[in-house]
C-alpha cells in the first residue's frame, strides 16, 4: 500500500523563536472525535497553528476516524493492516505491522528533515510510538510521549516473545523521551516502577462550558417522579459491567423505593442495534442516542440530572482501571452537574473522586449500594449543589484544556532550545 499525503496546501516554514515550533505527531490513530485518546489529543493540539504541525498516522485508523475533531493540518497515512483475520492470518498481519516499524521510522525521518520539524509528539499506544522514538534517535529531534493507557500489558500477554520484545522496546522508547505525560498519578507510579522513568501529570482536559464560564452552576431542580441519568462515551470492557447493573436497576424499578417512578437512562454512544437486542436494552427507560460532537456534548450533559461515570469491577480489567483514567471525566466536571462514580476502590477514578470530593462514590458492585447512591443525590438538594460547585472547582484546577495547551507550548519551546 502506498503512503498517502493529505495536504492542506500550507508549506511548513521555520518558526521564529517566539512562535510555536514545527511539530510532528506520530500515532497509529489521528486526533479526532473517535474515542478517548484521539479526542484528548484533538483537544490538546486543536489550538496549535496548522502550518506548524504534521500528523503521521496509520491508514487503518485514518479510514475509520471521523473528520470531526481532526486537525486542519497535513495528514500522512502510513500503510497498516486490519490487524485481525481467521486461520492465523491476524497473527501474520500483526507481524507485518511490527516489521514495518523501521520503515515508519525512515518515513518519519524524511518528514522531519524536509519539513524542518523540531520536536515529535507520540502516544504510547500499539507500536507507532516505537517508530517515533527511532526517528527521534536518528534525527536528534526530542520526543514527547503521552501515556493514556497501559496498552503494553495486554500486548505482552499474547506470547512469551511479545512479553520480552515489546517491554524492552517500550522501555527503550520511554527512556529516550525528552518528556513524558501521564494521565494519572497511578500511571506515574507505573511508569516509575516498570520502566524507571519520571513523568508529569496531565489529567484529561476539555474546554470550559460557555454556560458556566467558570462559575458555580446551580443544582438541577430534580423531580423525583422523572429523573434523567446520562452516560456518554464508548461502551467497552472498562464500563460494560457497571452500565449493565444500572440498566437492571432501572428496568426492575429498584429506584421506586426512593420515589423515582419514571427514571430514564440516556446513552450517547456507538452501539450496534444487535448489541442492544442481545443485551435486552429495548426498554422505555433506555434511550440510545447517536455519538455527538464535542460541541454538542456540552449541551447534552447540561440537561441531565445525574452523570453516570462507571469503571469496571472485573478482575480482567484491573490492569487498566488501576492506572488509566476515563477521558469523559473532564467533560462531566466541566458541565457542573451531579456525578455518580461507580467503581472499585483500587481504581484511579475512585481514589481521585474521593480525594477531590466531586462525586457520589459507590465502590461496591452491589445493586442496593448503587441504588442508594442515586437516591442520595436525588434526595438532598444541598448535597447536589455542593457536588456541582466542587465539580467546577476541580475542573478549573486540573482539567482546563486551555491551560494544558499553554503548558505544552512552553514545554516544546524549552526542550528544543539548545
Amino acid at each position: 500500500m502506498p503512503i498517502v499525503f493529505e495536504t492542506q496546501g500550507r508549506p511548513i516554514t521555520e518558526a521564529p523563536s517566539d512562535e510555536p515550533i514545527n511539530l510532528l505527531y506520530i500515532c497509529d490513530f489521528p486526533p479526532s472525535n473517535f474515542a478517548g485518546g484521539p479526542i484528548l489529543m484533538s483537544r490538546l493540539l486543536s489550538g496549535y497553528p496548522p502550518d506548524r504541525i504534521v500528523v503521521l498516522t496509520g491508514s487503518r485508523y485514518l479510514r475509520v476516524s471521523p473528520r470531526d475533531g481532526r486537525l486542519t493540518c497535513d495528514h500522512i497515512a502510513f500503510p497498516t493492516t486490519s490487524g485481525w483475520g481467521r486461520w492465523g492470518s491476524g497473527r501474520i498481519k500483526n507481524l507485518l505491522d511490527w516489521l514495518m516499524i523501521p520503515v515508519l521510522a525512515l518515513v518519519a525521518t524524511y518528514v522531519i528533515r524536509t519539513r524542518r520539524i523540531k520536536a515529535i509528539m507520540t502516544i504510547a499506544h500499539d507500536r507507532f510510538f516505537v517508530g517515533a522514538a527511532l526517528a527521534g534517535w536518528i534525527t536528534g529531534a526530542p520526543c514527547v510521549v503521552v501515556m493514556h493507557d497501559d496498552t503494553i500489558t495486554p500486548t505482552e500477554r499474547r506470547s512469551w516473545v511479545l512479553k520480552h520484545v515489546v517491554r524492552s522496546w517500550a522501555r527503550w522508547a520511554l527512556r529516550r523521551a525528552a518528556h513524558i505525560y501521564a494521565i494519572s498519578r497511578e500511571m506515574q507510579q507505573l511508569l516509575k516502577s516498570e520502566y524507571g522513568v519520571e513523568s508529569e501529570l496531565q489529567a484529561p482536559g476539555t474546554e470550559p462550558h460557555s454556560e458556566t464560564d467558570g462559575r458555580s452552576a446551580p443544582a438541577a431542580a430534580t423531580q423525583s417522579s422523572s429523573v434523567s441519568i446520562l452516560f456518554a462515551g464508548a461502551i467497552g470492557y472498562s464500563v460494560e459491567d457497571g452500565l449493565k447493573m444500572l440498566v437492571d436497576i432501572l428496568v426492575r424499578g429498584r429506584l421506586s423505593h426512593y420515589g423515582v417512578r419514571a427514571p430514564q437512562l440516556h446513552l450517547y454512544t456507538q452501539l450496534h442495534p444487535e448489541r442492544i437486542r442481545d443485551w435486552g436494552w429495548h426498554h422505555p427507560c433506555i434511550k440510545v442516542h447517536k455519538w455527538v460532537s464535542q460541541r454538542e456534548l456540552q449541551g447534552v450533559l447540561r440537561k441531565a440530572d445525574i452523570l453516570f461515570l462507571p469503571y469496571s469491577f472485573s478482575e480482567s480489567s484491573r490492569y487498566a482501571v488501576e492506572s488509566a483514567f476515563p477521558s469523559k471525566t473532564a467533560d462531566y466536571l466541566a458541565s457542573g452537574k451531579p456525578i455518580l462514580v461507580f467503581g472499585p476502590q483500587y481504581s484511579s477514578l475512585v481514589r481521585y473522586a474521593k480525594e477531590q470530593r466531586f462525586a457520589e462514590v459507590v465502590e461496591h458492585f452491589d445493586e442496593n449500594a448503587l441504588a442508594r447512591g442515586i437516591g442520595h443525590i436525588l434526595s438532598d438538594s444541598i448535597y447536589r449543589s455542593e457536588l456541582c460547585k466542587r465539580s467546577l472547582a476541580v475542573f478549573e484546577q486540573n482539567h482546563n484544556i486551555v491551560r494544558q495547551r499553554q503548558e505544552l507550548t512552553s514545554l516544546l519551546s524549552r526542550i528544543t532550545t539548545h
